[in-house]
């Protein structure tokens, strides 16, 4: 079962906080094979294999590759190059003059769908290549897989920097009221609801009335008149707001609150500005001082908040992908199974590359609260053990008045 040959590694899609820990299991491992001869990088992903821009990984430190494990982004490059058609002939010459018999390719589902596409290609030209994905994306949207990596570190820099926001937006609440964190998250809002852990207690109940107050994903339509009560209940019950929202929440008619910057190569539409003009509307209907922030890339390629489980596992997919290919394993993704949540336990199990490829796996009901802005605590349960251990504890002042009297928040604009 195992062919001589040489392996090619590439990286593709956002980078992770992880997705260099991937890229260190798979190269150790090989380093274990004879039958694996040269090791090869794609820089950018597909534009290196089509440009023939390889690095030879064997000629690396073994203190270098040990280091990927602590080095956020994607260290080969990465891209967001579609296959074409009339990529083919080129592809197939590539893999030929380099005698590529193994291919890892690390991505979300686009890349999977490459992934699928190399090797429907190859097959049919008659050029034995054996295929397998890693999973890879903070959004958590792959099929057919528990979680991917980089999401629990992505949930627990987005749950800690929620923390921190809020303690932010309580001691300035006379200044700006209202706080809107806008999350990545490009079609589901997994990355939105892991907030909900910055509230979470060792016992696992929420502490009340602290940030985030509200959550809103794209699974769920978002008018104006719901956002705007929704932020004025909890401004009349606690002086100030922090909402988290994902970057492509929809009105009540399907209408991204966010203005389209146009599609990369993939269709995907890029949108900007959910949370400035959430910000607009509250200021305007409401009469409170808003603000956003917004992290960006910092929450998917922050080494500062990565989960240790998120890391450990990446590894372990990376070395697995080398294994079973290797079994003769081929036209496949690497999948997270959950054994159990407390302990938590994941084995590796597989899935054809197909039942992946751009298909998205979206938040389900059953972890969004009836009224669509918040979660459920079957998603805690979820979400906890991804983010690899408890947040910082910060402290908290009763907050009792010398002369006995309550705070009250200044009132809204009248008949809001």
């Amino acid at each position: 079962m195992k062919q001589r040959g040489n392996l090619l590694v590439g990286q593709a899609g956002g980078p992770t906080a992880v997705i260099n820990s991937s890229l260190a299991g798979v190269i150790e491992e090989a380093q274990q094979h004879a039958a694996i001869a040269g090791i090869y990088g794609m820089r950018r992903g597909l534009l290196g294999l089509l440009a023939g821009d390889l690095v030879d990984l064997r000629r690396e430190t073994a203190a270098t590759i040990a280091r990927l494990r602590t080095t956020p982004a994607a260290a080969l490059g990465a891209s967001r190059r579609r296959f074409q058609d009339e990529d083919g002939p080129r592809l197939l010459a590539m893999l030929r003059a380099h005698d590529i018999r193994y291919l890892v390719y690390i991505g979300g589902n686009d890349s999977m769908d490459t992934a699928q596409r190399i090797a429907d290609l190859t097959q049919a030209a008659g050029y034995e290549l054996r295929v397998v994905g890693v999973p890879k994306t903070i959004d958590n949207d792959l099929l057919h897989t528990d979680h991917t990596p980089g999401y629990g570190s992505a949930a627990r820099y987005v749950a800690m920097s929620t923390q921190e926001a809020g303690l932010d937006a309580a001691a300035t609440a006379v200044v700006d009221a209202v706080c809107i964190l806008e999350v990545m998250g490009r079609d589901a809002g997994w990355v939105a609801a892991a907030a909900a852990l910055a509230r979470v207690e060792a016992d696992g109940s929420l502490r009340p009335d602290e940030a985030p107050h509200l959550i809103y994903v794209p699974e769920r339509r978002l008018s104006a008149s719901r956002f705007l009560a929704d932020v004025a209940t909890v401004y009349r019950r606690v002086g100030h707001v922090v909402a988290v929202v994902a970057e492509t929440v929809r009105d009540e008619v399907g209408e991204p609150w966010a203005q389209s910057l146009g599609v990369d190569d993939f269709g995907h539409r890029r949108l900007v500005g959910t949370a400035e003009r959430l910000c607009a509307l509250v200021r305007q209907e409401l009469g409170l001082h808003a603000r956003f922030d917004k992290p960006g890339t910092l929450q998917r390629a922050s080494f500062l908040c990565r989960s240790p489980v998120d890391e450990e596992e990446a590894y372990a997919l990376g070395r697995a992908a080398v294994a079973r290919l290797l079994a003769g394993e081929s036209g496949v993704m690497l999948t997270l199974v959950r054994e159990s949540d407390e302990p938590y336990r994941c084995t590796i199990g597989q899935v054809p590359l197909a039942a992946v490829a751009h298909g998205v796996r979206r938040l389900p009901d059953e972890y969004i609260a009836p009224a669509g802005n918040f979660v459920t605590p079957a998603f805690l349960t979820y979400a906890r053990p991804l983010i690899g251990g408890p947040l910082p504890e910060y402290a908290r002042l009763r907050g009792v008045s010398v002369v006995g009297r309550a705070r009250r928040p200044p009132p809204l604009q009248s008949g809001s």
